[in-house]
């Protein structure tokens, strides 16, 4: 017997209370946050390059901010920040820091228009980020040896801090732009469907 595939605009399309659409956009943004975060623990085969993974986490801070307004931005930053932070169980807030402040500068880009093209604020802002979040975590891993009782050679430890962190900033900040669109595409199209949804259910009205 021949199998039918259903289109995917068939299943869209099927009748659901009005009522519950909200609560699928709330699942699939909580949902594809939750995602990142695995992304982030799990490194999988394809997505590394010199033992340096893409921050998916601020890949989705980056996508939700483009067509946010500025505070809302702040606040999906700062909530994704504590997540990375938590991951990484880390004292210091840095990246809650970080990544509320490239959701405030992503929206800011788009809404002042500084940047017409939406591909082109988020490569930017994801590419400097991403170094910025490898430069601040590598500074925060040798300020660490600080607190150790043990005796640490410290231009044996410059040296290799000086010639590691080019590498793996540059490395991060060109992985986190190359997979970005992996995150905005998805997210993009989720978006355009649930406007249309909801700017018809108020035609509608």
């Amino acid at each position: 017997m021949k199998r039918v595939a259903v289109p995917w605009r068939r299943l869209l399309s099927i009748p659901i209370p009005r009522n519950v659409w909200p609560l699928c956009n709330s699942a699939v943004v909580v949902g594809s946050v939750l995602l990142c975060a695995v992304f982030m623990l799990a490194r999988f085969p394809g997505t590394e390059l010199l033992n340096v993974g893409p921050n998916w986490l601020l890949i989705w801070v980056v996508v939700w901010s483009l067509k946010r307004q500025p505070a809302q931005a702040l606040l999906a930053g700062l909530l994704v920040g504590m997540i990375h932070d938590a991951l990484v169980s880390t004292p210091y807030p840095f990246r809650t820091i970080l990544l509320a402040f490239a959701g405030l500068m992503t929206a800011r880009l788009r809404f002042d228009r500084w940047l017409q093209a939406e591909w082109a604020t988020l490569l930017l802002v994801s590419f400097f980020m991403a170094a910025a979040l490898e430069i601040i975590n590598a500074g925060q891993h040798f300020w660490s040896l600080q607190t150790t009782f043990l005796p640490v050679d410290w231009a044996k430890a410059g040296s290799i801090f000086w010639q590691e962190l080019p590498r793996i900033a540059l490395t991060s900040a060109v992985l986190t732009s190359l997979w970005a669109p992996v995150v905005y595409y998805p997210l993009k199209r989720w978006g355009s469907f649930y406007e249309n949804r909801q700017s018809r259910r108020l035609r509608s009205r």
